[in-house]
């Protein structure tokens, strides 16, 4: 339910709510794919790109054949 949520906070533009929604579900487990994702989307709209690019390299190492992953880091660079 929390990730249901942030994806509505995203996509309404209230990145700070969803982040806070995200950090909750990856406390409780930090590799989750969809909150990661979304939490590089959230990283990528507020302009920090570095954090995007090393989340989505970190996440690539538990989820090496992620074709969502690698779209990302290829837009990315």
């Amino acid at each position: 339910m929390l990730k249901l949520k942030a994806f509505w906070h995203i996509k309404t533009g209230e990145y700070n709510i969803a982040e806070k929604l995200l950090n909750d579900v990856l406390n409780i487990n930090k590799d989750d794919l969809e909150a990661s994702i979304n939490m590089a989307v959230i990283d990528i709209n507020q302009n920090r790109i570095n954090q995007a690019r090393e989340r989505l390299h970190n996440l690539q190492q538990v989820y090496p054949n992620n074709s969502k992953i690698l779209n990302i880091i290829k837009v990315l660079n």
